[in-house]
């Protein structure tokens, strides 16, 4: 009875994934619509320049880069301050001192 009933359900949403209408998707824009395809391609690549703008990187990478910048160091601690910027507490081995390193979030790189 499951059986049947998991392979009924399949073909169902099988056939709620086949497209409709697919004949006027293939018909070209009217003359006012002239550029159409262009002007939606302009807008895709903003959306995607939009989302890399808005990536930054993870906390491992972070950690990574401030052990870079300080090496020997001990990681203590790694918090996300801003949108831009993580800071990473380190305490250095040869004085026992702790540091605050801070690295952006966008580039990664080691701001101080």
């Amino acid at each position: 009875m499951t059986r049947t009933r998991h392979i009924f359900l399949t073909l169902a949403m099988a056939s709620l994934a086949v497209p409709t209408g697919s004949a006027m998707a293939k018909t070209p824009p009217p003359a006012y619509l002239d550029g159409y395809e262009a002007r939606y391609e302009q807008a895709q690549r903003s959306e995607y320049t939009r989302y890399a703008q808005n990536r930054r990187i993870s906390a491992s990478q972070a950690k990574a880069a401030a052990i870079r910048a300080y090496p020997g160091a001990l990681y203590k601690n790694l918090q996300l301050i801003d949108d831009n910027t993580y800071r990473v507490r380190l305490q250095l081995k040869k004085n026992g001192r702790i540091i605050d390193v801070y690295v952006d979030a966008r580039t990664g790189k080691v701001k101080n």
